[in-house]
């Protein structure tokens, strides 16, 4: 039996008419009906001026999904649509995983804490591995904060033409990335800069723990771009002052 999840609530953020079932208490499986909205993908060179407001809108649907149960994981601007009303919505959910009823979660083997929601077989071979998180790769469990993950490879990518995370190993199959950032102590994930850093700070964080929640993200954005505002002033000022 499938169980409807395009509540009312939800309808403001997904594009689809959004189905689930679980699958021997360990798969997902999801039914969309797609909408005709443009792919956010196709919308980078034209709203530069906005990007970022997407992203905002991104973090807040995660957030939604998360009180549902629901990690979505598949952090691409492909897979994110813009509506008429200029509003961000996901589609594609193959691999977004049910938190909630999950009874497979990983425990820790000697104080038996939490350590998150078994990472399903499909996710674990079929994500992307320029955008998975650490935990889908080596099947540490997933948490909240394995979205959080997802969000800065999403950013990243808002901030640099569609462009995913990890672009020394393109040239490669996806089992070859999965291999090198499982065996490899560092993989560039992109040049540095202060934006990038700023994307390390917040997101890219091998500890789940130690990463911002989605909740977390849009503050820690909006305080960068406030110091970023003050410095370019200073140094306006400064400038002025010399002359």
């Amino acid at each position: 039996m499938l169980h409807s999840k395009s509540q009312p609530f939800l309808e403001g953020i997904i594009s689809s008419c959004l189905w689930y079932r679980q699958i021997k208490e360990e798969k997902l499986l999801v039914c969309s009906t797609y909408l005709s909205e443009k792919s956010l993908s196709s919308l980078l060179d034209y709203r530069r001026d906005t990007l970022e407001k997407y992203w905002i809108e991104a973090c807040e649907a995660a957030v939604t999904l998360h009180e549902s149960g629901i990690l979505y994981l598949n952090w691409k601007v492909d897979h994110l649509v813009v509506t008429d009303q200029d509003r961000v919505k996901l589609c594609n959910f193959d691999y977004a995983v049910d938190i909630r009823s999950s009874r497979r979660g990983l425990r820790g083997s000697c104080s038996e804490e939490w350590r998150g929601t078994e990472v399903p077989d499909h996710v674990k071979t079929g994500l992307d591995p320029r955008i998975a998180p650490p935990e889908v790769l080596n099947g540490d469990g997933l948490m909240p904060e394995s979205d959080t993950w997802g969000l800065g490879c999403l950013l990243y990518q808002l901030y640099n033409g569609g462009c995913l995370p990890y672009p020394d190993l393109r040239h490669l199959i996806d089992d070859a990335i999965r291999e090198k950032r499982l065996t490899e102590k560092h993989s560039k994930l992109v040049p540095a800069s202060p934006k990038i850093q700023l994307l390390s700070e917040m997101c890219w964080k091998k500890d789940q723990m130690e990463r911002k929640s989605p909740a977390e993200l849009v503050t820690s954005l909006n305080v960068y771009k406030k110091k970023m505002a003050e410095t370019r002033y200073r140094s306006h000022k400064t400038a002025q002052q010399e002359q």
